[in-house]
């Protein structure tokens, strides 16, 4: 599916453009103070005069780079009174500095095709780009700019107090959320700041709305080069890269640190229960016990706890309460912090079950660890299973520079990131009596802390459709100032450093495809970068293919072939996956049933012969197929509270949108959830047995295997695990989507109320008209870019986050396949905003349909499109994603390398007739769910 979603938690800054503010040169705070190589991880350490660590890798696999500052701030940094300033002052970096006004830094980045984002934890604060390698100086100046020369202007930060305002009430829509951040966390933590959420309390960050002074003090208190370090992986030269640094960060003196007192949590002396109440659907239960912190001896031996309990099906947790039929999903957690923290364990109640129950089950879970010694079967398991995601932790530079930052903030007593050079070994050094002890030591009642949700009746049949939502009317607004886009225009143009001329990055292997006897197409793409290998697949069985009234048989066959094949139980099949740390998963949509998977090199045959097991074997046990109903209808009663988040509006708005739009039986058509449940119940055995004898067929399956293997011998494999699966003598599905067109006039509007949720989810749509495979498409592409795919500078994007401070969410999508789904609008907002958001959303679609883009548009839509495509490609998984979409859409084996070609030659005038044909704001509906509008 195309879909351009924004959710980056980024902001913009003040008119303010004048000379960087820079320490006086009376020393020379960019000399290299210190440098050493660590071998064990191939990272080299830098440290200037004025204490700033800079920490680099090189990695040349991608022609990419990740270039993340990390500050040593965090809420757990924060007063009482004063909670959620990191996360304000987060916002606000991207408001602009000195040298940088408003929407200038979205500019450079996204322009040079940089993907941006930043985050705020109890720890710490991160700022990072991933961006093509010759790039790189672009993303070093900007974040050294903004080290220091931010402006905070205060009308901008009173501005922006609107968006965090949405971010906040969009994170407690979601009552899990809620209950950890508002209830269980605080209840736990009485003294240490870990007891105030991220965000801060609401009164709180309310308080310093137009206090500038105040975030502006802490921002100077807390960002300087002493209290920061950087972490950069990729495709450069480290001598190169440590003098870009030195340049940009070597100018500023060091700061005055903050070493206030932060209280030590005293220990607990009793157990401490609390109870949330709200409306809902399904109970929840969390439960922590206090343990060191990140770094202590004991940790270790919590790590290898949280794999025994909670690490997939074979899983202590998931055969205890899943299984058993008493819980959704459960899991055990031990999180990396500075200080001591708090062990979670986290269980989804199944409907008609206690959590009195659920509590006792869980109890029992955690005796047994205390009193019987974990089988050396077990052991060996978890450890490989910490193994293994550390190889997979190598495979992309993201996931190495964020590994890196990581350890280096939480495990700092331990030599930060340096932590992870014995890691393993220590891991590998655990006994079952460690855990036999650490389990007496800290899961104890009088250490334990209890949450329990408990969800209220919703009314009647509720969410039901509500009356239309009325519309406020919208001033016009303007693409944007015209002093300020001159102004931006003027500081793009000369900010930019000159392009790098290095040498290009040794081309991608050529993938190789081959069909087997039986239909079976294979595509396989070595890449030796790392000893791990990603497959991707999928085989014609989606929801359209589902009976009418068995709406859900696709997806429960799907469901069912994990669990049970002629040679291997469901446990058997679980534990030959994941006592070495791979994966095999399968999930169902309208059109098919995708196949992902993971290993490392020396497991690969092992896993290929697992898929193909459960591919062509499955038995449909029927002890199994009762319990993944459960899961089905447990699954399908979460639903009924669906408002979404910043990925879409959500089940409730997506049923009804289908429902009005689409006619009944209609592939993208929806059923109600009362319809699902029905049919789940009436579905049985015999009926996936039929949908998997007919649909599941060699002939219809494209396999796809990316990773540290050779062609010539995955091939072999597949051919000998899969080669003799016999194609039926029917006629092969095929994908056929009927077209439906516009509506002489649209739907009425919706609004479907959900109790208890301060956030409304708005979803505007119509039937859309484009498919994967038109030749506007990428024209089409271009255009949702341009109206919602950057914060910073998209139509919507600035006009109803950045120029009204409607909304922390927004994001627009053709959702274009092999059918022509909707076209659509997402936003999330306070419901006293609602109104006005859609009235933007409408005067923005119409602008746009009605006068088109401009070159200006386009050119920075195109440059984003085609200079962050090659980061798509930075892992296994994202090659063989886009060798997969290329087999489906039949563009051909070499679709990664002509992509970006395509997105090249669209014009102004491609963009503009693509908005004429496929913007049609007068045949759109609104829905709306969650809190009901003001």
């Amino acid at each position: 599916m195309f879909a351009v979603r924004i959710l980056a938690v980024v902001a913009l800054a003040s008119l303010a453009f004048v000379g960087p503010v820079r320490s006086a040169p009376a020393a020379d705070w960019g000399r290299i103070a210190s440098q050493v190589d660590n071998p064990a991880q191939g990272v080299h350490e830098t440290r200037l005069a004025n204490g700033l660590t800079i920490l680099s890798k090189e990695v040349h696999t991608a022609p990419v780079a990740y270039f993340s500052v990390w500050y040593r701030v965090g809420s757990r940094n924060e007063i009482s009174g004063r909670t959620g300033l990191s996360h304000i002052l987060e916002h606000m970096m991207f408001k602009g500095t000195t040298s940088l006004p408003p929407s200038a830094i979205g500019r450079l980045l996204m322009g040079n095709g940089a993907q941006i984002n930043a985050s705020t934890s109890v720890d710490r604060t991160e700022y990072h780009e991933l961006i093509a390698a010759d790039r790189l100086e672009l993303a070093i100046k900007i974040e050294a700019d903004r080290m220091r020369n931010a402006t905070f202007d205060a009308t901008e930060l009173s501005h922006e107090m609107s968006v965090v305002r949405s971010e906040l009430e969009g994170k407690n829509n979601n009552a899990v959320h809620d209950l950890d951040t508002n209830l269980f966390t605080p209840t736990a933590f009485t003294a240490h700041p870990y007891h105030w959420p991220t965000i801060g309390w609401r009164e709180d960050v309310e308080d310093v709305a137009n206090k500038r002074d105040v975030i502006y003090d802490y921002y100077k208190q807390h960002y300087g080069p002493n209290n920061a370090f950087i972490v950069v992986v990729g495709d450069f030269n480290t001598a190169d890269v440590v003098s870009l640094c030195r340049k940009y960060f070597g100018v500023y003196a060091p700061i005055p640190l903050d070493n206030h007192h932060i209280t030590v949590e005293p220990p607990q002396r009793g157990e401490r229960r609390v109870v949330m109440r709200r409306p809902g659907t399904t109970a929840h239960v969390m439960v922590g016990y206090h343990v060191p912190k990140t770094g202590d001896d004991d940790h270790y031996v919590l790590d290898v706890i949280s794999n025994i309990l909670s690490n997939g099906r074979g899983s202590r947790l998931y055969r205890a309460l899943v299984e058993t039929g008493l819980a959704n999903g459960a899991s055990g957690n031990d999180p990396d912090c500075i200080d001591p923290a708090l062990y979670e364990f986290s269980v989804s109640v199944r409907r008609g079950v206690t959590t009195d129950a659920v509590e006792k089950a869980l109890y029992a879970e955690v005796t047994k660890l205390q009193t019987e010694p974990v089988t050396g079967e077990e052991l060996a398991r978890a450890v490989s299973q910490i193994e293994a995601s550390m190889v997979y932790s190598r495979g992309s530079v993201s996931s190495i520079a964020r590994q890196i930052g990581q350890n280096e903030i939480v495990a700092r007593s331990k030599g930060g990131y340096r932590y992870q050079d014995t890691y393993l070994d220590r891991v590998r050094a655990i006994t079952p009596a460690d855990i036999q002890r650490v389990a007496q030591q800290y899961f104890v009642q009088d250490n334990r802390t209890v949450a329990i949700f408990d969800p209220q009746p919703l009314p009647a049949n509720a969410p039901p459709p509500g009356k239309p939502v009325a519309e406020q009317s919208a001033a016009p607004t303007k693409v944007t100032d015209p002093k300020l886009k001159a102004l931006v225009d003027k500081v793009v143009k000369s900010y930019a450093p000159p392009r790098a001329t290095k040498a290009a990055s040794a081309a991608r292997p050529k993938p190789v495809r081959v069909v087997l006897d039986n239909g079976i197409v294979v595509i396989v793409e070595e890449n030796h970068a790392n000893s791990t290998v990603a497959l991707s697949g999928r085989i014609l069985t989606g929801s359209m293919l589902d009976l009418n009234g068995k709406w859900g048989v696709a997806s429960l066959t799907a469901g069912m072939l994990p669990l049970g094949t002629t040679s291997k139980s469901a446990i058997q099949l679980a534990l030959a996956l994941e006592s070495v740390g791979a994966a095999i998963g399968f999930s169902t949509s309208t059109e098919q049933t995708g196949i992902s998977g993971s290993c490392q090199t020396k497991d690969f045959p092992a896993t290929l012969g697992v898929l193909a097991d459960e591919l062509r074997s499955a038995t449909f046990p029927a002890a199994e197929f009762e319990k993944l109903r459960g899961r089905a209808l447990a699954g399908l009663s979460q639903m009924r509270q669906d408002t979404g988040g910043a990925g879409g509006a959500g089940a409730l708005a997506e049923i009804a949108f289908a429902q009005a739009v689409y006619p009944k039986y209609h592939p993208y058509w929806a059923p109600s959830i009362d319809a699902r449940e029905e049919a789940i119940k009436s579905i049985t055995v015999d009926d996936l047995k039929q949908f998997y004898s007919t649909y599941y067929r060699p002939d219809t399956l494209v396999l796809v295997i990316v990773g540290d293997v050779k062609a010539d011998d995955a091939i072999a494999q597949v051919k000998a695990a899969l080669g003799n699966w016999s194609k039926p003598q029917t006629a092969a599905p095929t994908v056929t989507i009927p077209d439906v067109p516009l509506p002489a006039t649209p739907p009425a509007d919706q609004a479907i109320v959900v109790p208890g949720t301060p956030q409304t989810s708005i979803m505007w749509a119509y039937t859309g008209q484009l498919h994967r495979t038109d030749r506007d498409f990428y024209a089409a592409t271009v255009l949702s870019y341009i109206l919602g795919g950057s914060i910073f500078d998209s139509r919507l994007g600035s006009t109803i986050r950045d120029k009204n401070g409607l909304a922390y969410t927004v994001g627009q999508w053709f959702n274009a396949q092999h059918g022509a789904g909707a076209a659509q609008v997402f936003v999330g907002t306070n419901p006293h905003n609602a109104r006005r958001a859609i009235a933007l959303v409408k005067q923005v679609i119409a602008e746009v349909r009605a006068n088109g883009v401009t070159d200006e548009e386009v050119a920075n839509a195109k440059a984003y499109l085609t200079g962050s495509y090659p980061i798509r490609l930075e892992t296994n998984a994202g090659i063989a994603g886009q060798l997969l979409a290329g087999e489906d859409y039949i563009l051909g084996l070499d679709y990664p390398e002509r992509r970006n070609s395509y997105i090249d030659a669209v014009t102004t005038a491609d963009v503009n007739a693509a908005a004429r044909k496929h913007l049609a704001p007068e045949k759109a509906m609104v829905i709306t769910s969650g809190a009901a509008v003001e």
